[in-house]
């Protein structure tokens, strides 16, 4: 089964709402020049309502990660600290070989796969080159989380191309930055699991 994150969560009724939608996993964006972003304090109180099961993610860039703290289930960052537990991003940087994209992953629980766009951390919306994407699942030894202009419309079409282990989206379930859209979250996640049907 194809796994789900909703990130970018900044509000307790969006916890909330990605939840009871389904989401297997939920995360809050630490990195100061995200729309998206929450304080560590913030990242605490929002993840004090995810339910059972449901794996809190924080998510930081290589400058403004700090040690891991009981806040969160796991973290998922550009430069490593701590890589057996934590995801590495790895954006889709044109010229990039796939040999690139791999290079020093193998310390690490994933690989997470994004769009590239000069200044920007995530969250831009942005479709990653399918082709590039499915060729890194291919060779990669850790599972690979797909992100990068995701959304109801075409994730399953996206899976079914690429397959990774997990999609993760934020921009394609919103209202604007950082405000979810719950029947989004919903379609999103049924779409997914009805990807392979």
């Amino acid at each position: 089964m194809i796994r789900v994150k909703i990130c970018g969560l900044t509000r307790i009724e969006d916890v909330v709402g990605a939840c009871a939608a389904g989401a297997d996993a939920i995360g809050f964006v630490g990195e100061p020049s995200s729309s998206r972003f929450v304080t560590q304090e913030r990242m605490g109180e929002l993840a004090a309502y995810a339910t059972p099961f449901v794996t809190t993610v924080g998510v930081f860039g290589s400058q403004s990660f700090a040690p891991p703290t009981l806040l969160v289930q796991a973290v998922q960052f550009a430069a490593g600290h701590d890589p057996a537990r934590c995801v590495i991003a790895r954006h889709l940087k044109p010229g990039l070989s796939v040999a690139d994209v791999l290079a020093g992953t193998q310390e690490y629980s994933a690989l997470h796969l994004d769009a590239y766009v000069a200044g920007m951390a995530g969250g831009t919306g942005r479709m990653v080159d399918l082709d590039f994407a499915a060729e890194v699942v291919k060779q990669s030894r850790r599972p690979v989380i797909l992100a990068g202009g995701l959304n109801p419309a075409n994730v399953a079409t996206v899976i079914r191309y690429v397959k990774p282990s997990a999609v993760d989206l934020s921009t394609g379930v919103e209202s604007g930055p950082g405000i979810k859209d719950y029947a989004l979250m919903v379609d999103f996640i049924l779409q997914v699991r009805g990807a392979f049907n």
